[in-house]
């Protein structure tokens, strides 16, 4: 039986990770990444702790953005959480495996997630 999540062939889902490599829609895409349902954009200049550069990315249809922080969960400092407060957005903050696999089980929900995931 086939447990997939019937997903349209026009999103872009998470096939899995390495070293510093993403596997998306079968295409590798190498460093740190911006998922979208619709696009993947290559961010190389990821910083967790940077988060005002990121906000460009964002639109009104964003429901919850995932942040890959790497090997292991890492806090952002807490002017970046403060920051993120004031901006009315749902962030959360994991491990970039559990950011892959949260992207995929809310891109099949039908959500509008976004994931920026740090390369490993």
């Amino acid at each position: 039986m086939d447990i997939t999540p019937i997903i349209s062939d026009n999103k872009k889902i998470i096939d899995g990770y390495k070293e510093w490599c993403f596997i998306i829609n079968n295409e590798e895409y190498k460093g740190s990444v911006i998922v979208f349902p619709e696009r993947v954009v290559l961010f190389p200049e990821l910083d967790i702790n940077n988060m005002d550069h990121l906000l460009r990315f964002l639109n009104v249809e964003t429901e919850v953005i995932l942040v890959g922080t790497g090997a292991m969960h890492i806090s952002p400092h807490l002017s970046v959480i403060d920051h993120i407060r004031k901006q009315s957005l749902s962030f959360e903050f994991m491990s970039t495996g559990a950011a892959c696999r949260t992207y995929n089980v809310l891109l099949s929900e039908g959500r509008y997630v976004i994931a920026i995931l740090m390369a490993i």
